[in-house]
């Protein structure tokens, strides 16, 4: 690979990575023979530069999230209001059988001392994350057993911040009812823990959900990056920008289109510095599948920490039930997600791209015995 020189054109991870980067040139040279059917090869050297290069931005973002939320929130929440924090936990119960599920956390009022002090190998997110399963399944053990399931695997994290006096009706004896609360905020596979649950109608989720503003730190890109290696050529759109990723819930779509003008001003929003780069119109030109929605991508900068680039989805809560919520909505993520395999017959091709972009961005999927 050091014999190539250093491309010039766009490249998939342009947004975190420079031209001198290793991950920068690995990407674009395995794009290139990808699409020409060629199993890419990469010395090893070069892919253990690019692992520390990723896990040093990696850890920028981790680090530079709880400052940018803080003020994010306190703007789109109106100030002062008390905001409550709920961790939902994505993964699978492994048994005789896989059942995939949601585990729920609630972190309570304020947190964010949760984020200090940590001296983690990997993420804060992923501490805390493992943390609270680890927890959750320390109580639950007897019964998980008696049920023949043996481990958890943990796949994804995602913080979800609400305005607490909005949460007063999931409530019981002080403590929120989460089974209640969880899908009216997220696909849940239909259980939470090992408790099946029942997808809300349109009628009783536009009634009952309350609004949020939700963060996550992807822990993988290698499948939207096995996807997009396929294209022939890299433009503004198809450029990954959303490592780290804010949603926003919006009471309508003129408040959503409100918010978004007001991202695309460059703001300063509290602290944090906000450089707009792009938006992504997906109400105005919506995807195939009827998804809709607004991606804006933006430069955030915070007291002590680095600039990062940050996407902040906007959608309207109507759509938001289309687009995650009702599996069986065109819309629906899910849909979206069953991509075109663009090697067909040449899956050898792929699978050498899959095990040199784990090496590179590690596993995604942590096990937990039970």
């Amino acid at each position: 690979m050091d014999k190539y020189r250093i491309p010039r054109e766009p490249n998939l991870m342009q947004h975190y990575f420079g031209r001198d980067s290793a991950v920068y040139d690995i990407l674009h040279h395995m794009r290139l023979d990808y699409v020409k059917g060629q199993a890419p090869r990469v010395d090893d050297c070069l892919i253990r530069r690019a692992n520390k290069e990723i896990n040093s931005v990696r850890a920028a973002l981790d680090k530079s999230t709880y400052p940018f939320m803080r003020d994010f929130n306190e703007y789109v929440f109106g100030g002062l209001k008390r905001q409550r924090v709920v961790l939902l936990i994505e993964g699978k119960f492994l048994g005789e059988r896989a059942l995939e599920s949601v585990i729920g956390v609630d972190l309570g009022i304020d947190p964010h001392d949760l984020y200090k002090g940590h001296n983690v190998k990997g993420t804060i997110d992923d501490a805390i994350a493992l943390e609270k399963t680890e927890k959750f399944l320390d109580g639950a053990r007897v019964t998980l057993r008696r049920n023949n399931w043996e481990a958890f695997s943990v796949n994804a994290s995602k913080f979800f911040y609400f305005e607490d006096d909005e949460l007063s009706k999931f409530q019981i004896d002080g403590q929120i009812d989460l089974r209640k609360l969880i899908p009216l905020v997220t696909e849940t596979k239909s259980y939470v823990g090992i408790q099946p649950l029942e997808i809300p109608s349109k009628k009783q989720y536009l009634e009952d959900s309350p609004r949020f503003v939700s963060y996550r730190l992807k822990t993988s890109l290698k499948k939207k990056l096995l996807w997009k290696l396929g294209l022939k050529e890299i433009g503004e759109q198809s450029m990954i920008s959303d490592w780290a990723a804010s949603r926003v819930i919006t009471s309508d779509k003129e408040e959503a289109r409100r918010l978004v003008n007001f991202l695309e001003s460059s703001p300063r929003i509290g602290q944090s510095g906000v450089q707009f780069i792009l938006t992504k119109d997906f109400y105005s030109e919506p995807k195939p599948n009827e998804y809709r929605g607004y991606k804006v991508v933006v430069l955030v900068s915070t007291p002590g920490h680095k600039p990062s680039v940050r996407e902040i989805q906007v959608v309207d809560r109507n759509q938001y039930y289309d687009n995650e919520i009702n599996p069986n909505s065109p819309a629906h993520h899910a849909k979206h997600k069953q991509k075109v395999n663009r090697l067909k017959g040449k899956e050898n091709v792929r699978d050498v791209c899959d095990i040199l972009l784990e090496k590179m961005f590690g596993r995604s999927e942590e096990l937990i015995q039970i």
